[in-house]
Formats: structure tokens, C-alpha cells, sequence
């Protein structure tokens, strides 16, 4: 499967969301980083969520992740096809959430 997604990196052509769990032990987060570097989409963003392990579903920070999603989807569903032309976006980082607190988009 990471064969395969990092041979189409260039061929995306939608926004494109990448969530990071910065405690994760199973995915590479400089590898996807890098791959993410990669993407030609107009709209994308990067953001690691701090504290956070792989599984975002299960977390403490469930909520803030669903409503970070939600919140994504619904600002990008909204903005028409994107432009396959590169350009540079910088990574964005969550900021600390309280784990048992809301979260500030």
C-alpha cells in the first residue's frame, strides 16, 4: 500500500488533509512529511497533532479530530475543483489541546 500511494503523490489533483499523531509507532511521520512535500494541490495542509498516538478514533483528542475533519471537509467541499499547479504550502501545527478541554480549531 505505501508503494503504491507514494507512486500517485504527484498524481493528486484534490485538498488534501494529512493528520500526524506525533506519538505514532507505526507510521513514519518524516517519510510522510516528506511525501506530503510532494503533493501538486493547491489546497493541503499538514498538521500534527500533539500528544496523539496512531489511532485518532480512540484518542482523548476524539473530538477535536471530528470537528478538525468536519471543519476541513466542509470549507473545502465548498471551493471548487483545485488547480494542479504547484505551490508551496508550510506545515501547520495543531496547537496543545487540553485533553479534557474543547480545542480551538
Amino acid at each position: 500500500l505505501g508503494a503504491e500511494v507514494d507512486r500517485g503523490a504527484e498524481e493528486i489533483a484534490v485538498p488534501t488533509l494529512v493528520l500526524l499523531a506525533e506519538r505514532d509507532r507505526i507510521v513514519d511521520n518524516e517519510a510522510t512529511k516528506a511525501w506530503y512535500h510532494r503533493l501538486h494541490v493547491v489546497h493541503k495542509e499538514l498538521v500534527t497533532v500533539p500528544g496523539a498516538e496512531h489511532t485518532f478514533d480512540f484518542d482523548p483528542q476524539r473530538e477535536w479530530f471530528m470537528d478538525r475533519l468536519i471543519s476541513w471537509l466542509n470549507h473545502h467541499s465548498t471551493t471548487g475543483t483545485p488547480v494542479s499547479t504547484p505551490v508551496e504550502a508550510s506545515p501547520v501545527a495543531a496547537k496543545p489541546i487540553h485533553r479534557e478541554g474543547e480545542a480551538e480549531l
